[in-house]
């Protein structure tokens, strides 16, 4: 913090002696800008000093409307700066003819809108307590601005305009993501249990709105293809943004199957099982698992007459045995399978004939010692855009279901940058 502060004070005091050299010798404001224009040095310093204030005001956003930014969250905007760095340099080698100091700007305030997108996106995606209804307005009013702008403003011939115009298009699609994700968050917020549907419609949104971006990217791709014959900066977004929603198609179909076998194969324990159980723990949620009959009191309550005993033969309907005889609650295999279709505990691909799995894990379970569960974490990571979930990489859970977020780079904010 220190070296930063000292650096930026040296770096003001530089361009403050450099505008004041140069309004020194040529006596006139006009003079004095082509004089500071066209010394590169100079200049170059200029835009550093840009840059840095650009840099400021955009710390100034941030902590206007997300307060004090987390470790994870600069990590993850840094990381998805450097790819989009790198997408930049394929973009100015496209438009080389057309490169200038203008519209270098244009891409460095893409760059700067798309950071707040970013942290959008990791706010909403975290459950953040703070509502950002006003922020999400701000930004989708900056994304339809700038759409307009570049397409009924600008001169149609300059391919440049068009390119940066796509790009916000893109950031719409992705805002509008991060909209429908948050409306799922509050109703899910709002609900006293556990909301077993939250992540299928999430997996309907990110199926939307990756064909929306698919169908603009192939409706764009043949303008610039007439005007260059093969535009490079263009493989990358098509190429992600394809495989992300094959990807999200097929963990919609799997998740549905899995869920299926789950209601149809997949036996209920009885409660004499239960009570044989040596762990009784689900480890998706990490409570306790009672059947109606043996569940305890909640607090405060009282019994008012003397529940009748369960049989041995009765079935607890809400506890279900995968074919690896490891049991958990059904709600919470529901959501677990919407995100893999695995066992959590020992990582079974349950979608692997199940009807043979089943008989294995019987044959486990009467062998003396294998019927008992080894308790595994969970693997933590996050499911895109939305992207759904910058390339669509595999997703998996860490609570109940609650968590979605989608690991990177994912498809939900692939552009042209």
């Amino acid at each position: 913090m220190r070296h930063g502060a000292v650096a930026l004070v040296a770096l003001f005091a530089a361009t403050s002696c450099i505008i004041g050299n140069a309004f020194y010798q040529k006596k006139q404001f006009f003079p004095a800008v082509i004089y500071l224009a066209k010394y590169r040095p100079f200049f170059a310093v200029i835009l550093a000093q840009c840059l840095t204030f650009l840099v400021m005001i955009a710390k100034f956003i941030c902590w206007i409307f997300f307060g004090t930014l987390q470790r994870s969250e600069v990590d993850n905007i840094l990381s998805r700066a450097w790819y989009t760095f790198f997408d930049m340099c394929l973009v100015f080698a496209f438009f080389q003819d057309e490169l200038n100091t203008k519209f270098m700007f244009l891409f460095t305030i893409i760059l700067f809108v798309k950071t707040f997108h970013w942290l959008l996106e990791e706010r909403i995606e975290n459950v953040s307590k703070r509502y950002e209804i006003p922020f999400i307005c701000l930004l989708a009013a900056i994304d339809v601005f700038h759409i307009a702008y570049f397409y009924w403003g600008t001169d149609v011939r300059m391919l440049s305009s068009l390119a940066v115009g796509a790009e916000y298009y893109i950031l719409l699609f992705g805002l509008v993501s991060t909209i429908v994700r948050y409306i799922l968050q509050t109703i899910s917020s709002l609900r006293d249990s556990p909301w077993d549907q939250k992540a299928m419609y999430m997996l309907y949104a990110d199926i939307a709105v990756g064909l929306f971006r698919l169908s603009f990217y192939l409706e764009f791709a043949p303008i610039l293809w007439s005007h260059h014959p093969f535009p490079l900066f263009m493989v990358r977004p098509i190429y992600l943004n394809f495989r992300f929603l094959r990807k999200t198609v097929r963990d919609l179909l799997m998740s549905q199957r899995a869920i299926r076998l789950m209601n149809t194969v997949f036996q209920d324990i009885t409660v004499a099982e239960l009570a044989a159980s040596s762990d009784t723990v689900c480890i998706i949620c990490r409570e306790e698992m009672h059947t109606l009959a043996t569940a305890p009191p909640a607090n405060g309550e009282t019994v008012q007459q003397q529940q009748p005993r369960p049989s041995s033969s009765e079935v607890a309907s809400s506890i279900k045995r995968l074919p690896c005889s490891h049991i958990f609650h059904a709600t919470c295999l529901r959501s677990w399978f919407q995100r893999q279709q695995t066992c959590p505990t020992c990582r079974l691909n349950v979608l692997r004939n199940p009807a043979q799995a089943s008989q294995q894990g019987q044959r486990q379970q009467q062998q003396p010692g294998r019927g008992d569960r080894h308790v595994a974490q969970p693997r933590s990571a996050t499911t895109s855009s939305h992207s759904p979930l910058e390339s669509a990489s595999s997703t998996n859970a860490t609570s109940t279901a609650d968590s979605s977020r989608p690991a990177f780079p994912t498809a939900a904010g692939v552009g042209f940058i």
